[in-house]
């Protein structure tokens, strides 16, 4: 009986799976939850704060994206700021900074230190009244200034992030897959959040913060730790959920576009997967710690809608893991070859939505060539699984995920870095990790 259950919870996940997309698709063609309130007369001052690791020449595209965005020359300001790259990143920063003195400052860190510390240590030489955090490899649409900035008519937002696609779609069946995934949950998946004005992850990729809260969330940000031991991974998702702690809103304006690479092979793609399990897992961890506070403040409501996934998915996988000592490892191949059929049939029904809707939604993107094998791809499900109990049982890395690579320092960076000696000056090593 009990594990005629089993088998049972396992068929219902996928019709539960096409409930949830039916009513996002709703949600998105029905609603004004992907239109959030916008007043573009509203105009501060804007820091880009750009951390700098191991971007080498990609970088010139960030950079000269953000200058070339519609927005005013004299109410903008970039600084770059360099986490001790191993290549020669930071010689074409200067040349950036050199071609726009007035625009672009540059500093760095005095030892590596992750992206969360170096945002932190940038921030220091901000003067906007809007931060727009993102990461070096992230590249502009022309009006993604204008379209964050404008849902800071509201004064309830705190916190507002965009819409991120993906340059390298058709490099091979990985970043096919995440192309998918990226629309699904920026285009859709997120609507039932957005809905209700608590959005529990903006992307680190393009997240924006009013000033003012930024500064009051330093202190957690420096901090930001597991169980009593530092980590980097995951500060978007806490930089978000410290914002709604603090009373504010938090959004998503599908129109303020960005465009990022994603890993093109399964040794990448599976550390980016699991630092973000990892991150998921600790917010949940702690939320459920803290559930009376997240009610009081976040709401009812707004905390369920976004914790209660997370819960189910690491409840499923413990019962899951649980069971096979029990019934036998058929069990786990039951399940695994009904989350591969109807995972497979999904994700070709979003690839060919994702091709139609795609360019209509996100000017600019490239249809997947082989709808086919994102289907295909959904083996990956099984190992998503896995990460989950992977993360479970696993800290932080002390790195820069998908950039941390051993590369030869570049001989002009000395010579190039003494140009700059005080324009931006390095910060102590008390306020590194």
């Amino acid at each position: 009986m009990f594990a005629q259950s089993i088998i049972e919870l396992f068929e219902m996940l996928p019709i539960l799976l096409v409930i949830a997309l039916v009513v996002n698709l709703l949600l998105r063609l029905a609603t004004t939850a992907a239109q959030p309130a916008r007043d573009y007369t509203y105009q501060p001052r804007v820091s880009v704060l750009v951390p700098v690791y191991n971007e080498g020449a990609n970088i010139l595209n960030t950079l000269n994206s953000i200058i070339s965005a519609d927005w005013p020359r004299d109410k903008l300001e970039i600084i770059a700021f360099d986490d001790c790259s191993k290549d020669d990143s930071m010689m074409y920063v200067r040349q950036v900074a050199d071609a726009h003195p007035s625009l672009v400052r540059v500093g760095s860190n005095e030892k590596n230190s992750g992206k969360h510390l170096t945002v932190l240590n940038a921030s220091r030489h901000a003067t906007g009244e809007i931060f727009i955090i993102i990461d070096s490899d992230c590249i502009f649409h022309e009006d993604v200034i204008k379209e964050l900035v404008a849902c800071y008519g509201d004064e309830r937002i705190g916190a507002v992030g965009g819409s991120v696609g993906i340059t390298n779609i058709n490099d091979n069946v990985y970043t096919m897959s995440q192309a998918v995934t990226y629309f699904k949950s920026f285009q859709l998946g997120k609507l039932p959040q957005m809905a209700q004005g608590g959005v529990s992850c903006i992307s680190g990729c393009l997240f924006s913060v009013r000033a003012s809260i930024y500064r009051d969330i330093e202190p957690d940000i420096h901090n930001l730790s597991w169980l009593g031991v530092k980590v980097r991974a995951g500060e978007d998702r806490f930089m978000t959920h410290i914002v709604m702690l603090r009373g504010w809103r938090t959004t998503i304006n599908p129109k303020a576009i960005c465009w990022t690479s994603v890993p093109n092979t399964f040794n990448v793609l599976f550390k980016q997967q699991l630092r973000w399990s990892r991150s998921a897992l600790r917010d949940t961890c702690w939320t459920l710690a803290t559930l009376p506070t997240n009610f009081r403040t976040i709401g009812v409501n707004r905390t369920l809608t976004w914790l209660m996934p997370y819960v189910l998915c690491i409840l499923v996988t413990l019962f899951f893991f649980t069971c096979i000592p029990v019934y036998g490892i058929g069990v786990f191949w039951y399940g695994a070859c009904i989350g591969v059929l109807f995972g497979s049939i999904h994700s070709i029904l979003m690839a060919l939505a994702y091709n139609y809707y795609a360019p209509k939604l996100m000017p600019g993107s490239v249809k997947i060539s082989f709808p086919l094998k994102v289907g295909l791809f959904q083996a990956w499900g099984i190992v998503s699984w896995m990460l989950h109990f992977m993360a479970l049982l696993s800290f932080d890395h002390d790195v820069w995920g998908t950039r941390e690579k051993a590369i030869i320092p570049a001989a002009s960076n000395e010579d190039v870095d003494q140009k700059y000696p005080v324009e931006l000056t390095n910060l102590t090593t008390e306020q590194s990790m």
